[in-house]
């Protein structure tokens, strides 16, 4: 249900907020007290423009400051469509029409927030096309997208992983 509001929402709704110069963010989450942005974008910059960095797909900020990240910064090596919080505190889902994440091969990855790393024991299946969207709810991640198969398991744009491993479930 929306709620009701007194006034028109601004455009802006912060004013720290980091500016994504090229590109669109098609995902936001927050994961402890950073949020996190993914999209098509490459350039990222501080509020006031200043600081640009190049970072493509995702990136993090501080959710009080605005301050972008200095230690995440994943290698993503296309567009990131869906950020979601991870299945422990610090870890966030990425997932995406990339096919890389750090140099590993990947459509979806869990991420440890303070550094950009894979989370240890991560092994999703191999998805044969995009991941559009990851959900994780009552003990199981939910992933769907335009993929037709996850790892050798026929799934037509749905599939359900355990949240800490990425294993496959029935």
């Amino acid at each position: 249900v929306q709620t009701r509001q007194s006034v028109v929402v601004s455009a802006v709704p912060a004013a720290f907020t980091p500016r994504v110069n090229d590109g669109k963010t098609l995902s936001v989450a927050q994961i402890g007290g950073e949020i996190v942005l993914g999209g098509s974008f490459t350039s990222v910059s501080a509020s006031d423009g200043s600081g640009t960095i190049s970072q493509q797909g995702v990136v993090a900020f501080d959710a009080t400051s605005g301050a972008l990240s200095g230690s995440f910064r994943p290698s993503v090596n296309g567009t990131v469509d869906t950020v979601a919080p991870g299945p422990k505190p610090g870890e966030v889902y990425v997932g995406g029409a990339f096919s890389q994440v750090n140099g590993t091969t990947t459509r979806l990855a869990l991420l440890d927030i303070n550094s950009g790393n894979i989370v240890a024991g991560w092994n999703a299946p191999n998805f044969n096309s995009e991941v559009d969207k990851a959900l994780l709810d009552r003990g199981r991640l939910f992933v769907g997208g335009t993929f037709t198969t996850a790892g050798n398991a026929d799934r037509g744009g749905f599939a359900s992983l355990k949240p800490s491993t990425g294993k496959l479930t029935s």
